[in-house]
């Protein structure tokens, strides 16, 4: 895995199959690239756009409503995906170097950002579901994305900080991220973040 090799289609589709194929190899090829900070941001920004851009695609195709903060919806998403990536990057490096772990959040970052870039592949597949009439295939991916995305999630972690079990990653990840989610929701309704329901 290489920069030139990321930029190219041929490269993210190969690379997207590796990755899926075999985690653990993929995280090492991304950790070796040893991207500088300045890099990982214009990375970060680049997924970002491109996963905003599609998803601009298939509300074309199906249209949705703006959300509550006045934006487009795929623009809102894109700016809270954004935040995501980040906050659960600097947790997988501060939460795993309390466990032991030996990661960065550069490392973690970059970990993310290739995470994000695999499930473009995956977007662009449910667009092109979309376009040719096949929305339940499209849902389907949708659905089976869910639990790959937090798979790949604990492989690459396991990887970044040497832990030796994924299993226990994996688990843990999904405690965080439902803890995280309890705790984001308590916060959004105390401070009347959300509309009342009627």
């Amino acid at each position: 895995m290489n920069l030139s090799d990321l930029l190219s289609l041929s490269g993210l589709w190969r690379n997207t199959r590796d990755t899926i194929r075999a985690p653990h190899e993929a995280a090492r090829a991304v950790l070796a690239l040893n991207l500088p900070r300045d890099a990982l941001w214009l990375a970060l920004a680049l997924v970002i756009t491109l996963s905003t851009l599609m998803a601009s695609a298939v509300a074309m195709m199906m249209p949705v409503p703006p959300s509550d903060m006045g934006l487009p919806m795929p623009i809102f998403m894109g700016i809270v995906q954004a935040i995501f990536l980040v906050l659960v990057s600097l947790a997988i490096a501060v939460i795993g170097g309390r466990f032991g772990g030996k990661g960065d959040f550069d490392g973690a970052l970059a970990l993310m950002i290739w995470l994000q870039a695999v499930f473009l592949v995956v977007q662009a597949f449910q667009i092109a579901a979309i376009a040719v009439g096949l929305s339940a295939l499209s849902n389907i991916v949708s659905l089976a994305s869910i639990p790959l995305f937090f798979w790949l999630m604990a492989q690459f972690v396991t990887v970044l900080h040497g832990f030796s079990s994924v299993w226990k990653t994996f688990w843990s990840i999904i405690m965080f991220l439902l803890a995280f989610g309890f705790l984001l929701s308590l916060v959004v309704t105390t401070f009347g973040l959300v509309p009342a329901m009627p």
